[in-house]
């Protein structure tokens, strides 16, 4: 854990970043953290269809599908690092349950524009 220096006033600007430092390097650094989101993508899809029979047990017990999602990342860009595998999945959950809520509020196709009009700025 990082201290501050005894004349600590002067560096309280700097205490969310000594924070993210910190974090960071309990989670194996910016590339721990890039692995593991990039091993999370995974859960999106892409791979080959699962047979019928699982299919129809993940409907059943939806949770099992986060608790893939969860090794997906402790296997892969987790490091085998329980804490830091269920706290990007935790945020991958995150992401999809608010993608999802904008596809059922109605407003995908504005939600869908500005995500356009924002990629069009960065030159995307």
């Amino acid at each position: 854990m990082t201290t501050l220096p005894t004349s600590w006033k002067k560096y309280i600007p700097f205490v969310p970043i000594i924070i993210l430092d910190d974090f960071l390097r309990a989670r194996g650094g910016v590339s721990g953290i890039v692995l593991n989101l990039c091993t999370g993508l995974g859960y999106l899809g892409g791979m080959p269809k699962a047979p019928r029979l699982f299919d129809d047990f993940i409907e059943r017990f939806p949770i099992i599908r986060w608790v893939l999602v969860m090794v997906l990342i402790y296997q892969g860009g987790g490091e085998q690092n329980l804490q830091l595998a269920i706290e990007i999945t935790i945020i991958f959950y995150l992401i999809h349950s608010f993608l999802i809520e904008i596809e059922n509020s109605g407003k995908y196709d504005e939600f869908k524009a500005g995500f356009e009009c924002v990629l069009d700025k960065l030159g995307l």
